[in-house]
């Protein structure tokens, strides 16, 4: 098995031993990058992965701004910065307090005496003090236990400035590190000393630790971002020290670190807390939601990061010893609650007698009872900090008998997809469909108002499941439904109200509604940069494309997401062939369904013109087999196995994923607006950079039929004029103006000018008819590709 490397299931306790984890679709790389701390350097945007899938891009290039959840406008502006995070949620704290009524009493009576301790102790440090800088290794003994006084007064410049800054601010946030990392024991100190000592060893408590080294660039971070302070769990019994070998597989959350409270810093500090949040997404495969901290200066906030939000305590002054016990409260709250609260799936669990991981999916039969299957094999991850969090498993339903290692793989037989599907917020869709809906989740999810990929894997199942023209091409659903996490009180669907409780009625209305699903499904396929030769991955493109045409024909359902992530390369005796996967994004327009404004979907680099700007015009066929042009655009550009670097160096084209969304669909107006602009600017560098597309005259002329069908379709006349034809909007008399002046047989200027004509829209009425010629086209490239196949044999 490939890079196979021992993981932890999430920031869960470090007794247990770790099983194999082969992480195909997140190899340790590292993508140098332009950060506040990491000096000036260019980013790698795009590169390839070489596991099997379904799966994205490996999080070596999610890094950069377009493949981590933010645009750059939600990078670089306040504005939208504040789109993404609910300030000032009074609840944060309360989220992290055990929910069943008798752990939260109990909590409650930990949380004072710990407070009571840690206050007393830190009165006394302060009476015994003297000026000077104090070290984090002045905290423990020579055997490594932590020393309480001394743990005290290496925290006294944050907790207590009077005693050594006479009230002056830090001059640098690396002064701060020693100071809070000493808080922080002191208080796991003694809530271990008030843990029941049977409980110590279990997984039911736990301590909030930091690592010894700050500043750093865990080991397994795909980027050279460096994190300020990084905090993990441990079993209650382990003793309280500073933590060796931080790692983002083994962090609780990350706290990002300033030396002063200006908004400035404060805005810095959130958009590089979100950076760190996603590589611990995009390495912990069980986690639901992360928590965050920042430190600006002694004013301290907690975060909890959603999928689609991110909520932030209101501050907290460290200086103040009534406010510092609501941090207290935060640290005591994570050593005792669920860990599910800590943002981690209980139905994701390790195996560590087999060295491998078990998860539940829900039974096709019956929802609540779940199907277990075992996997070590990762072959997607959530490397974006916003979004839908899919991830992606390769599986087995039987146990494996040996224990699993590298001569002893688990051998798979599905794929399990866990993701979240959104309902929706007030401020987007229906009025009713936020958090403060009435409906409980239940009823939402029994209502069918909320749809997601299992609905229209069935509906694509149940009618062309007896066509065995299409047998193979997608994904058959074998269970699956809406994740259940346990509770104090038992199973409940995993959702946003279940996890975020406590909002007041404006946080709710702008929290989307969103679930937990997970599904098992089958055949497996391998990545499209996996086909041997053009000939390959023209045959391929043509059956996912000849799927997508009969799903959307017979079955009403658009899959709006066309990229070189979800059509797949599957091999059998029979040959190769495609399979068209992901239908996350898919719409479904039956009759009576409501459409509402389009919602921009896809994948960057192969997002339609009209997506990219988010236009008001129906989003059709087109718009898929225009993100069919610009995949194989790219394929032939960057070649089809290439993990080349420096790809953005090499072709314009590669502004297609860069800036925003407008400015990319400008670049690509610009290259698709005529025949030979196209040809000369993106065409005729086909092949230069892989040798499996050989000089590159497949795929040069069948992206130029492509191109020529989609915008300049011959059926309607041959004229730059006809509405339907080119991608810049025009004016159908225009020969008749002179240049805007007036009109050439009208001095009096008496004619109104006509009304400017979208190609875009006129297209959309010929859906059918360009969608079946881009069709043929494509059908007529693959005969000849399968004929080139036949003769290589």
């Amino acid at each position: 098995m490939a890079n196979i490397q021992k993981a932890t299931s999430g920031s869960s306790s470090d007794e247990v031993p770790a099983p194999y984890i082969n992480n195909r679709a997140n190899p340790p790389k590292k993508a140098p990058r332009k950060t506040n701390k990491s000096g000036n350097t260019t980013p790698s945007l795009y590169s390839k992965s070489a596991g099997q899938t379904p799966q994205k891009k490996s999080s070596g290039h999610s890094s950069t701004l377009q493949f981590r959840g933010l645009s750059r406008k939600e990078v670089t502006e306040k504005s939208e910065l504040d789109t993404r995070i609910l300030t000032d949620v009074a609840s944060v704290i309360n989220h992290a307090q055990p929910r069943d009524p008798k752990l939260a009493e109990r909590a409650s009576q930990i949380f004072e005496a710990v407070a009571a301790r840690v206050e007393k102790c830190l009165d006394e440090a302060n009476r015994l003090s003297t000026a000077g800088n104090i070290q984090q290794s002045d905290c423990t003994d020579a055997d490594g236990n932590l020393s309480p006084a001394s743990a005290a007064l290496a925290a006294l410049p944050w907790t207590q400035p009077a005693t050594y800054k006479q009230k002056k601010p830090f001059e640098s946030e690396r002064q701060i590190y020693a100071h809070m990392s000493a808080f922080i024991l002191l208080v796991a100190h003694y809530a271990k000393q008030e843990i029941p000592a049977a409980q110590r060893d279990t997984d039911e408590c736990r301590l909030i630790l930091p690592f010894e080294k700050t500043d750093i660039n865990p080991s397994d971070a795909d980027d050279d971002t460096r994190a300020d302070l990084i905090l993990r769990t441990r079993r209650a019994g382990h003793k309280v020290k500073l933590q060796p070998n931080p790692s983002y597989a083994g962090t609780f959350c990350v706290a990002e670190i300033k030396s002063n409270s200006s908004t400035k810093s404060l805005n810095d500090a959130r958009i590089q807390l979100f950076d760190y949040s996603r590589n611990i997404y995009a390495n912990q495969h069980d986690r639901r939601f992360v928590w965050g901290l920042t430190c600006c200066g002694e004013s301290v906030s907690a975060y909890i990061i959603s999928n689609y939000r991110a909520y932030s305590s209101p501050a907290i002054d460290i200086t103040d010893a009534t406010k510092r016990r609501e941090f207290i409260r935060l640290l005591v709250g994570w050593s005792l609650c669920r860990k599910g609260q800590l943002g981690l799936d209980e139905t994701i669990v390790p195996c560590p007698d087999i060295q491998c991981q078990a998860i539940h999916v829900p039974s096709g039969s019956d929802p609540e009872v779940p199907v277990l299957y075992y996997w070590t094999d990762v072959i997607m991850v959530a490397d974006k900090l916003f979004g839908r969090h899919c991830r992606c498993f390769l599986a087995t339903p039987n146990r494996p008998e040996v224990p699993v290692s590298v001569e002893n793989p688990v051998v798979p037989s599905v794929v399990i997809k866990d993701s979240w599907t959104i309902c929706g917020t007030s401020e987007e869709d229906d009025e009713n469909s936020g958090l403060e809906a009435d409906l409980a989740p239940e009823t939402l999810v029994n209502s069918g108002e909320v749809c997601s990929e299992i609905n229209i894997l069935d509906k694509i199942n149940g009618v062309l499941g007896s066509n065995t023209e299409y047998n193979g091409l997608y994904p058959t659903l074998l269970n699956g439904g809406w994740v259940r996490q346990p509770s104090h009180t038992g199973k409940v669907l995993d959702c946003a109200r279940e996890i975020l409780f406590g909002l007041d009625d404006e946080q709710k209305r702008r929290t989307p509604f969103y679930f937990h699903v997970r599904y098992a499904m089958e055949p497996i396929g391998e990545p499209l940069n996996t086909a041997r030769s053009a000939s390959e991955l023209i045959v391929v493109l043509c059956d996912a494309m000849r799927c997508h045409k009969a799903i959307s024909d017979e079955c009403s359902i658009l899959h709006r997401d066309i990229s070189d992530n979800n059509i797949l390369v599957v091999r059998n005796d029979s040959g190769v062939h495609g399979l068209l996967i992901d239908f996350d994004c898919a719409l479904d327009r039956s009759a009576g369904k409501p459409h509402g404004r389009p919602e921009r979907t896809g994948t960057l680099p192969f997002m339609s013109i009209g997506n990219l700007t988010n236009s008001d015009i129906p989003r059709t066929m087109l718009d898929d087999w225009e993100s069919l042009l610009y995949l194989v655009c790219w394929y032939g550009t960057f070649g089809i196995s290439n993990n080349c670097e420096d790809w953005n160096c090499r072709h314009h084209i590669s502004q297609w994923c860069i800036g925003y969304e407008e400015e990319i669909a400008d670049q690509k107006r610009s290259d698709l607006s005529t025949i030979g602009g196209f040809y000369n600017r993106t065409v005729s560098g086909f092949g230069k950079h892989d040798s499996n597309i050989g000089d590159g005259e497949r795929l040069n002329t069948l992206a130029v039929h492509l191109h020529k069908y989609m915008f300049f379709n011959p059926r309607f006349g041959a004229a730059l004029s006809i509405p339907c034809h080119g991608t810049q909007i025009h004016r159908k008399e225009k020969d008749e103006y002179d240049n805007g002046i007036g009109l050439v047989n009208d001095p009096e200027n008496t004619k109104e000018p006509s009304k400017p004509i979208d190609p875009f829209e006129m297209r959309v009425k010929e859906e059918q008819t360009i969608s079946q010629d881009l069709l043929t086209v494509l059908q007529h490239h693959a005969k000849q590709a399968r004929k080139e196949l036949q003769v290589a044999k």
